[in-house]
């Protein structure tokens, strides 16, 4: 597991690959989360696999922002307040996160 580089705590990679299926707990924790949230920012996905795919529309609707960083566009770019349509590693070191 890679390591954060600011506390060098374990960053937890949790991604699920094409075709792989979810676990519907995590769904709903991350709807629950976002019900919390300010914000939910897109890093890296086309927004094409549901069910999270069907995310940032739910975010929309409970009066989230939304922020895509995506090297290509996606459905939802007309819903966000920013839209970075450019690499996510450079992008993200840009801002520095």
């Amino acid at each position: 597991m890679p390591n954060c580089p600011s506390c060098f705590g374990l960053v937890k990679v949790a991604t699920i690959s094409f075709g792989q299926p979810m676990n519907m707990n995590d769904f709903e924790r991350s709807k629950d989360k976002i019900i919390e949230s300010d914000i939910l920012i897109v890093l890296g996905s086309s927004l094409q696999v549901q069910p999270v795919a069907s995310l940032p529309g739910f975010a929309v609707q409970n009066g989230k922002k939304l922020i895509i960083i995506n090297k290509d566009p996606t459905n939802f770019d007309k819903y966000a307040e920013v839209c970075i349509h450019e690499d996510i590693c450079n992008t993200v070191a840009k801002i520095n996160i």
